[in-house]
């Protein structure tokens, strides 16, 4: 248990507060957190973490797909839907310096419908290591390396595993699938269409225009 007394200065909605607690090597996330204006309560405290009872939690993982390379990643595990094995949806992102976090909004509803998601940071990228390299082969194997991890583990359904991918992994999740048909399904969000390589936007124009 850690306490101790917040600044006064705190910015005007603020839900932000800093503890140091040392040298650590990476991130550190605490909670639940308790916030009350004066002396703490004993009562209070046990009394609103007896409720509290979230959607998931979170676990770090790692895992290598390719020889020098180690991706670092979050799966988060519902934990109002019984003990599990879960179905799990990989939920990516399109080109560019990505990380981990966003689509908040899709994770909370899957978490609040039983299905634990798993979201990992590009090469060379957040926590990643290796070079980064915005390739659609680059992405293929790092999906399909993600899908091998997670059917390693007690708590996820093996040949429940979805790819969720927006832009460039809308294009990758779909090659992932053709080689590995226990997938059980894709979502492309915003995926381009056409010959690998290239976006055909001429249907769309004309959609528009029409």
């Amino acid at each position: 248990q850690i306490t101790g007394v917040a600044k006064t200065d705190l910015a005007a909605g603020s839900q932000s507060l800093t503890l140091h607690l040392g040298k650590v090597p990476q991130d550190v996330m605490l909670g639940p957190v308790f916030a009350a204006l004066g002396k703490p309560d004993e009562k209070r405290i046990k009394a609103a973490f007896a409720s509290f009872r979230p959607a998931g939690f979170m676990i770090d993982v790692r895992y290598s797909p390719a020889p020098g390379v180690v991706l670092a990643g979050t799966l988060e595990v519902p934990q109002r839907s019984g003990p599990g094995p879960f179905p799990v949806a990989l939920v990516m992102y399109g080109t560019g310096a990505t990380t981990r976090g966003g689509f908040e909004a899709i994770r909370a509803r899957l978490l609040a419908d039983g299905i634990a998601t798993f979201q990992y940071d590009k090469r060379g990228q957040g926590r990643s290591t290796g070079a980064f390299l915005d390739t659609l082969p680059e992405m293929e194997e790092n999906i399909a390396a993600a899908v091998a991890l997670l059917r390693t583990r007690s708590d996820i359904d093996p040949d429940r595993i979805a790819l969720v991918g927006h832009s460039q992994s809308a294009a990758a999740s779909p090659v992932v699938a053709s080689r590995d048909p226990r997938i059980a399904a894709v979502v492309m969000l915003a995926g381009p269409v056409g010959r690998r390589g290239e976006l055909f936007i001429t249907g769309l124009k004309s959609a528009l225009t029409s």
